[in-house]
């Protein structure tokens, strides 16, 4: 098949005259679902997505479903790859890995690759949400460390020369400096381990309940007008309880999102 054959399922985005106030606001049952197929890179098996979307006044709402087993919120329960037939719990000897998603879009190319999406992240950024930073905001983790200790992390750590490293150079998830928000518009990706990813914060949320992650993203419809009315959008999962690494997470077939003016939503 060529490669600039189209065949991505297509998403609208209705106004049903009421804002989504989260993840599980009934709004969302006047919305469309659409399934997306997807593949988790060296393994065999899948991890279906259920994506909706929403638009109400000058706001785009997107909301990503998935099954599982457990949130990986803290260290409590986790379990890795070498352990979790037998199921007996450990604790981490590494990064503590954590459920994490990330949106890439761009605008619908007449012809061209599927991951014409992922292509165009160094023009536009993407889109992410982490479970450890949706648990520090509703734990107000930071304000409380704050209040206990004063600074709650040993100062900056200035890297000069062969100098140690600071633990959020490497990636600790445990080493925060407090999230702003659990989902953020990464503007410009990480170029090494000493020159961090630049984003701005983005309106969102995610609830896990039932053994189902639900999270929310609310961009401004203005920030993407300039792409078109319809986007292509391509979704990762990186599901921390399974030990999942950037290579090992799961990546969505390519979905187009129409987010052209609706007159009524479903059910209105």
């Amino acid at each position: 098949m060529s490669l600039a054959s189209r065949h991505e399922p297509l998403l609208s985005s209705v106004d049903p005259g009421l804002r989504p106030q989260g993840p599980w606001s009934e709004v969302w049952d006047r919305s469309e679902a659409r399934s997306v197929l997807t593949t988790v890179p060296f393994r065999l098996r899948s991890r279906p997505l259920t994506v909706r979307s929403l638009r109400n006044g000058e706001n785009l709402y997107m909301l990503i479903e998935w099954h599982d087993e457990h949130p990986d919120l803290s260290y409590e329960g986790v379990l890795y790859n070498s352990w979790l037939k037998s199921g007996k719990e450990i604790g981490p000897m590494t990064t503590l890995l954590r459920d994490e998603v990330n949106v890439w879009f761009g605008p619908v190319y007449a012809s061209g690759p599927l991951n014409g999406a992922m292509a165009d992240e160094k023009n536009h950024g993407h889109w992410v949400w982490r479970s450890q930073d949706q648990r520090d905001l509703d734990q107000d983790f930071i304000d409380k460390a704050q209040k206990e200790f004063g600074i709650p992390y040993v100062n900056y750590y200035p890297i000069l020369s062969t100098g140690a490293y600071a633990a959020r150079y490497v990636g600790n998830t445990n080493a925060i400096l407090g999230a702003r928000s659990s989902c953020q518009w990464v503007v410009k990706p990480a170029q090494s381990v000493y020159i961090p990813a630049i984003s701005v914060p983005l309106q969102g949320k995610g609830q896990w309940r039932d053994d189902t992650w639900r999270v929310m993203f609310e961009v401004p419809v203005a920030s993407l007008s300039e792409l078109g009315d319809r986007l292509e959008v391509v979704m990762s999962i990186a599901d921390g309880g399974q030990g999942e690494r950037k290579a090992e997470r799961t990546i969505s077939q390519p979905l187009v999102l129409d987010i052209s003016p609706r007159a009524e939503g479903v059910g209105k």
